[in-house]
C-alpha cells in the first residue's frame, strides 16, 4: 500500500490562494489605472506641449512693424511660456513615472504652490521629516502621492477651508501623512462614501497600510495615511 500524502487543499491554503488571487486582481486594476494616467500625461506632453511650443516660436519670429505690436507679441509669448510650465507640472502630477525623476516632497510642493493660487487658502507643507535616502517600493510611494493628490483636491474643490496644514514624514518603516483643514461644515459621511476616497482606502489596505478621515473637533477635518515602505511577503501555510 502507498502512504497517502496529505492534501494541499486545506482550508488555510484555499483561503490564502483566494486572498492572493484577489491581490493579483487589485494589482492589475491599479496598474491599468496608472497606465491610463501615463498615456494621458504623454499625450498632453507630446501633442499640446508641441503645439504651444510651435506657436511660441512663430510669435517670437513674427516681424513686428510697430513697437506696440512687438510689446503685445512679447506678452503673448510670456503667457504661452507660463502655460507650458504649468502643463509640464500637471503632466508630472498625472504621470506615475514622475517619481523616478522628482522626489515625492518636490512633487507635492509644486502641486500645492500651483493649486493654492487657484483658491484663497493658506497652505503649510512640512516634508522635512520625509527620508529620501530609503529604498521604497515604487507602488507604495505612488500610492502615497495619489492619496495626497486626491485629499488636496477634495479640500480645494469641496470644502470652505481657509487653512490647510500637511505633514509628510517617515515613521519607523512607513510613510506617514497627516493633513488638517479647518472646514467646519464639510460632510464627513458623504466624504467617506465618495468613490475616490473609498478607492484610496482600498488601495492603502492592499499595500498593508491604512487611510482614514476623522473630525476630532467641530472645527477641523483630519486626513491620515500610513503606507509601509515595502510590501510584506505572503507566507503560505502547508
Amino acid at each position: 500500500m502507498f502512504d497517502e500524502k496529505p492534501s494541499l487543499l486545506t482550508p488555510a491554503n484555499i483561503e490564502i490562494a483566494t486572498v492572493n488571487k484577489q491581490k493579483e486582481v487589485i494589482d492589475m486594476i491599479i496598474r491599468h489605472m496608472e497606465s491610463d494616467r501615463r498615456e494621458i500625461a504623454n499625450s498632453l506632453h507630446e501633442q499640446i506641449n508641441q503645439v504651444l511650443a510651435a506657436a511660441k516660436l512663430m510669435l517670437e519670429n513674427m516681424p513686428c512693424v510697430t513697437a506696440e505690436m512687438a510689446c503685445y507679441t512679447k506678452q503673448i509669448s510670456t503667457i504661452i511660456s507660463k502655460t507650458l510650465l504649468e502643463l509640464n507640472k500637471i503632466c508630472n502630477d498625472i504621470n506615475p513615472d514622475a517619481l523616478r525623476h522628482v522626489s515625492l516632497v518636490s512633487l507635492v510642493g509644486d502641486m500645492l504652490t500651483r493649486l493654492a493660487r487657484e483658491k484663497s487658502i493658506v497652505v503649510h507643507f512640512d516634508g522635512s521629516g520625509y527620508r529620501t535616502d530609503l529604498k521604497r517600493n515604487p507602488e507604495h510611494e505612488l500610492t502615497m502621492l495619489r492619496i495626497i493628490q486626491e485629499c488636496i483636491y477634495k479640500v480645494l474643490i469641496s470644502s470652505n477651508a481657509t487653512k490647510l496644514n500637511i505633514v509628510l514624514e517617515t515613521l519607523d518603516y512607513s510613510m506617514f501623512l497627516e493633513m488638517v483643514c479647518n472646514d467646519e461644515m464639510m460632510d464627513l459621511t458623504n466624504l467617506n462614501e465618495d468613490i475616490a476616497i473609498r478607492n484610496l482606502y482600498n488601495r492603502s489596505v492592499h499595500f498593508g497600510g491604512s487611510f482614514n478621515i476623522e473630525r476630532p473637533t467641530n472645527r477641523e477635518i483630519v486626513f491620515c495615511a500610513s503606507i509601509p515602505n515595502c510590501r510584506q511577503q505572503q507566507v503560505a501555510v502547508n
